[in-house]
């Protein structure tokens, strides 16, 4: 006599042929946890870059200016303030322009750094993002000047630690309370 297979038979060939809806949702719940630590740390890691291209920027700056001020005597507006010869002057690297990398005192920094002895720079710096709330800002007063940048991962404590008045911002120069605080120096 022919007999039809059992039904448990049926059902038991159905399930080695696939996953499970249960299998798929846990395997999906796990590649999206997976993602969202990979993303999370992805994100942390780039800020983490960028702010550490602002620090090293802004030192590579301060050098420079720095020895260009020892170079010169008597230090006077002309060597911080180029163009204008005349305290304050203000820059920024937003928005960009054609002029906004010049080292020769046209570009953000008012301070020519085309010199022999000042190797360093063959372009100014821009910040990594280069918008209205990550960008650098230079400002000269009274033969002292200051550039600031603002940090973006969690870094707190290097804007706070770094001996100027604005918590918020990274500050180095010759005279952290400029910025702010001199008529036409404002982030």
């Amino acid at each position: 006599m022919n007999r039809l297979p059992h039904r448990n038979y049926a059902i038991k060939n159905r399930r080695t042929r696939g996953f499970t809806l249960i299998e798929m949702m846990i395997v999906i719940a796990i590649i999206v946890i997976i993602s969202t630590i990979g993303i999370v740390v992805y994100t942390g890691v780039t800020k983490q870059t960028r702010d550490s291209v602002r620090i090293a920027d802004l030192t590579s700056l301060y050098q420079a200016i720095t020895s260009v001020m020892q170079e010169s005597n008597p230090l006077n507006a002309s060597i911080l303030c180029v163009g204008s010869g005349t305290y304050p002057c203000f820059g920024t690297t937003y928005p960009t322009t054609s002029t906004t990398r010049n080292v020769d005192g046209t570009g953000w920094v008012h301070v020519n750094l085309v010199s022999p002895q000042n190797l360093m720079l063959k372009t100014l710096p821009v910040d990594p993002l280069n918008n209205s709330a990550y960008h650098y800002v230079y400002c000269a007063n009274n033969d002292n000047f200051e550039i600031n940048a603002v940090l973006e991962a969690d870094t707190q404590q290097k804007m706070v630690n770094d001996g100027g008045d604005d918590a918020n911002k990274y500050e180095v120069g010759t005279d952290l309370t400029l910025v702010g605080n001199v008529a036409g120096c404002i982030y």
